[in-house]
């Protein structure tokens, strides 16, 4: 080989050529812009979701103690009957109960309660309503099969 082609030869190795870059699409190369060093670029915000609705806790013990005894009574006080209480009471026993379940908890309730809220605490004034008429009726309850176990919306 001559010499004095060898310059010619290398000078495409030694020489910078322009950054290209390829694209998938076709192979018409794509100049590539040089990224400047400096301050980094903040990365976009985060979506804020909405904060969960609320129901105002007054509205929320309110509406509990009216619904509570009819969901407790459905079954026409039958139940209560197993207490030797007459099924025509159930109402206002129930009611008289829950008030009080629903005023015990409210003490330690949050001023505003999401769905989530709202139901676990419900959860709970079952629950103790369930407890209260227990304590209070224990030993009248009758030694029946069908009074060992409450309906299933009282367990």
């Amino acid at each position: 080989m001559n010499a004095s082609l060898l310059p010619i030869l290398l000078l495409p190795l030694i020489a910078p050529l322009p950054a290209m870059a390829q694209t998938d699409a076709d192979s018409v190369p794509i100049p590539v812009q040089p990224q400047v060093l400096g301050e980094p670029v903040p990365p976009p915000p985060i979506p804020v979701e909405p904060p969960p609705e609320t129901v105002p806790l007054a509205q929320w013990l309110e509406a509990t103690k009216a619904r509570m005894p009819d969901h407790i009574c459905q079954d026409k006080g039958e139940w209560l009957a197993c207490f030797g209480l007459e099924p025509g009471s159930c109402n206002e026993r129930a009611e008289r109960i829950s008030a009080l379940c629903v005023d015990i908890l409210a003490e330690n309730m949050p001023t505003a309660l999401t769905e989530a809220q709202a139901a676990r605490w419900s959860i709970e004034a079952a629950r103790c309503f369930n407890l209260t008429f227990l304590n209070l009726h224990q030993e009248t309850l009758k030694d029946d099969e069908s009074c060992r176990t409450p309906p299933a919306h009282l367990r």
